[in-house]
C-alpha cells in the first residue's frame, strides 16, 4: 500500500516531511500574527520543537543529509530554510533591529535551534534544561542588539 500511495521509499519521506514542514511554518506564521511579545511566542514555538525533538530530529536530519547528496527529493528542504530564515528576518525587525542585524540573527537563530535540536534529538532529551537556558540567553542576546 505504502509502494502505491507513495512510489518509494522517497516519495513517503517527502510526504512525511511536507506535512511536519507544514505544521512547523503555520506555527511560525502564526508568530508574525500574534499580537504576544515575538520573544514570548518565540520560546513557546521552541518549547513545542524541542519537545517533538526526539522524534522529528532524525526525519529532519535524513532528509538535510539527503539535501546535501544532492537527492532531488529532499531539494525543498533548502527553499524551507530560506523561508524560515525570512520570517525570522521580518520578526527581527518587527522588534527594532535594522534590516542586516535582522538577516544575521535569524541566520545565528536557526542555526542556533538547529544544533540545540540536534543534540537532543540523539540524546533523547538529555540536557533539556541546558538547551532552553541557550536558545533563551541567545534571543535575549538580540532584543538587546536590536533595540
Amino acid at each position: 500500500m505504502l509502494h502505491y500511495h507513495f512510489g518509494s521509499r522517497e516519495g513517503l519521506l517527502t510526504a512525511v516531511v511536507t506535512a511536519t514542514w507544514g505544521q512547523q511554518y503555520r506555527a511560525l506564521a502564526e508568530l508574525l500574527e500574534s499580537p504576544t511579545d515575538p520573544y514570548t511566542a518565540a520560546y513557546a514555538l521552541w518549547d513545542r520543537m524541542a519537545d517533538q525533538a526526539a522524534q522529528l530530529g532524525p526525519l529532519f536530519f535524513e532528509v538535510a543529509a539527503a539535501a546535501m547528496q544532492g537527492k532531488s527529493w529532499a531539494a525543498p528542504l533548502g527553499q524551507w530554510v530560506m523561508e524560515w530564515k525570512s520570517t525570522l528576518e521580518t520578526l527581527f525587525v518587527r522588534v527594532g533591529s535594522s534590516p542586516d542585524q535582522a538577516a544575521l540573527s535569524a541566520q545565528m537563530t536557526l542555526a542556533m535551534a538547529r544544533g540545540l535540536l540536534f543534540e537532543l534529538a540523539i540524546t533523547e532529551g538529555e540536557g533539556r534544561g541546558a538547551a532552553d537556558t541557550a536558545i533563551r540567553s541567545f534571543l535575549e542576546s538580540t532584543r538587546a542588539a536590536g533595540g
